[in-house]
């Protein structure tokens, strides 16, 4: 980008697919992907020498908010559902398609239902998904 230019993100523009639907409704916090493990790990002998170990443990948490009257709700529920009773992962992919962004694992479920809490305001609802074989490439918005 060249100075002064403005990058924007559009969030009409991100895509987050778990399985074959994508999830609308999403909360102001919307998404938060967290590497699991540093993705090197290094030593320092007593003579100075250092070495570093490349992981090749490729797991992400995802926490994804969704607004409670959201159908997504509905989607994510039967997901963990079938999950529990039939051992189906699902692909999972964000696309940042205002941007460069990508996140896409081949298999991802969703660790428990979410935690859920009734009122008189408005509520959200986070879901947590683990993620494996994640490929991700953080990129800057156009």
């Amino acid at each position: 980008m060249a100075s002064g230019d403005l990058g924007t993100f559009n969030v009409k523009d991100f895509d987050v697919i778990m399985g074959v639907y994508r999830l609308t409704g999403f909360a102001d916090e919307m998404i938060r992907v967290t590497q699991d493990e540093d993705t090197f790990t290094d030593m320092q002998g007593a003579d100075g020498e250092i070495s570093r170990v490349l992981r090749v443990k490729n797991k992400a948490t995802i926490v994804i908010s969704i607004m409670q009257t959201s159908m997504t709700n509905d989607w994510l529920s039967l997901l963990h559902f079938i999950d529990k009773k039939e051992n189906k992962p699902v692909p999972f992919i964000i696309l940042d398609r205002s941007g460069r962004t990508i996140i896409e694992a081949p298999m991802a479920w969703i660790v428990k239902y979410t935690d859920m809490e009734f009122g008189g305001e408005h509520k959200v609802r986070e879901w947590t998904i683990r993620a494996v074989n994640v490929l991700t490439h953080v990129g800057g918005n156009s």
